[in-house]
């Protein structure tokens, strides 16, 4: 599952012809899923690149075509994850993108000939036919994969028996490259080649059960820390995947980069930019270009996480989720206050309001007059919305007028126009997600003013 992630995240998709699951089966088949160097050799990565060739990843022509890799180079001796996986799938285009085939099938053949150095000349334990047996295994995966789930999605919410499902990918792999199944890497607790394929709740990612220590050690893997949701969550997109849409109350999963636990925090508004955050007064926290939506921030300023890139695909180390209760539990869950709750919030703090929480403002009307009007009452941090009657009843008590519809209508028709280059989009940001200050309240005026 993180190989499927590492993938989805960062196999390059512009014109590509080269689907994510022959990425799977050449990194299977090059070393079992290993960032690693080659042991012989100069080949480094999870799909064992040279590092000859990553100078042809950095041109301006790879720019155009969509598949450079920046900050590599001949010398490059290592690659992280995230390019280890880039870096083989850029490649592929490369050699696409220069075949001089005819036909888009030709070129297909002539990149995956390239790289798998069908017509390498030098001194080499592997023979042409070997070569060509290899991307035969490759494609034979392949095809066998794409008959399987291969999303976060699909996987997450698979219908039929879950350990039968891993029989099916193990069955594919195999086609790449065959191994032992259930070979015994450690025996107290007993782990096997399986386990480290599919460890505990495997189809949760991000929240599977870790190996043991020992196990891990000898297959030189481990997998992330964590717990299993349940059943209380739909996942609504995972890493790599394509998010069309947040609601307010989904919950963004973020894998801890030290490999602790995951931290979890409730979405409250749709996806925007930084930008129009700034706007908002919600800060954005720092990092790469993309969308964000405002997250729970227990108390402290609101803050906007990066959930997804400018196309929407979903941040490597995130998954999305929504609850599949009906809101009043789920809000219970939260630890958010139910309606009864907030109605007796609202009804105490407009027992507790008094004159001294009036404040004025001037607005003038037709003919020269002028009158004061309160703005709308703010009482221990929250605008507090009233009925026309309570208006009333708090007009008499403060000896003022209640607010009438003809000042409200002067005030709209003196007003001027104001058009802004960053206008507020409907249902973002914190408007739709903080109703109770967006009320107005029928504040009253004074008597004889």
């Amino acid at each position: 599952m993180e190989m499927l992630e590492l993938i989805l995240a960062n196999h390059r998709q512009p014109n590509d012809p080269f689907s994510p699951q022959l990425l799977m089966a050449i990194f299977w088949e090059e070393g079992y899923f290993t960032n690693r160097k080659q042991q012989k050799g100069s080949a480094i990565g999870f799909g064992q690149t040279e590092p000859a060739e990553l100078p042809k990843l950095t041109t301006q022509r790879a720019r155009d075509k969509g598949y450079d890799v920046p900050g590599v180079s001949s010398t490059t001796r290592e690659l992280s994850d995230a390019p280890a996986v880039a870096a083989p799938s850029c490649l592929l285009l490369y050699m696409f993108h220069s075949s001089q085939a005819a036909t888009r099938d030709g070129k297909i053949t002539a990149a995956l000939h390239g790289y798998a150095g069908v017509d390498f000349k030098g001194p080499s334990a592997l023979t042409r036919e070997d070569r060509l047996r290899i991307i035969g295994n490759w494609l034979a995966c392949e095809r066998e994969l794409k008959k399987l789930p291969f999303s976060v999605f699909t996987i997450v919410n698979y219908p039929g028996k879950l350990a039968q499902l891993e029989q099916r990918y193990m069955d594919a792999l195999r086609l790449a490259k065959p191994f032992v199944r259930d070979y015994e890497f450690s025996q107290s607790p007993l782990v096997r080649f399986r386990d480290l394929l599919f460890p505990r709740n495997w189809f949760m990612p991000g929240l599977s059960a870790p190996v043991s220590g020992a196990a891990a050690a000898s297959a030189g893997s481990s997998a992330p820390a964590g717990r299993s949701t349940g059943e209380h969550f739909l996942v609504v997109a995972g890493p790599g995947e394509r998010l069309a849409r947040v609601t307010r109350g989904d919950v963004v999963v973020r894998q801890a980069p030290n490999g602790g636990l995951p931290h979890a925090a409730r979405i409250r508004s749709s996806l925007a930019t930084p930008d129009d955050f700034f706007f908002e007064g919600v800060m954005a926290e720092r990092g790469a270009p993309g969308l964000y939506a405002e997250v729970e921030s227990r108390g402290r300023q609101p803050i906007a996480r990066r959930i997804a890139n400018h196309s929407g695909r979903v941040a490597g180390n995130m998954i999305v989720l929504r609850p599949s209760a009906p809101a009043a539990s789920a809000a219970e869950r939260f630890g958010e206050a139910t309606d009864a709750e907030l109605r007796q919030q609202r009804t105490g703090l407009v027992a507790r309001i008094t004159r001294s929480d009036l404040s004025w403002h001037e607005v003038p009307l037709q003919e020269g007059f002028r009158i004061l009007v309160s703005w709308p009452i703010l009482k221990d941090d929250f605008f507090v919305p009233v009925t026309a009657g309570e208006s009333l009843e708090m007009a008499r008590r403060f000896d003022v007028f209640p607010l009438s519809r003809a000042v409200m209508d002067q005030a709209y028709n003196v007003a001027n126009r104001l058009t802004f280059r960053n206008e507020r989009r409907p249902g973002h940001g914190r408007d739709s997600c903080r109703s109770r200050s967006d009320q107005t309240s029928a504040s009253p005026i004074p008597r004889g003013k």
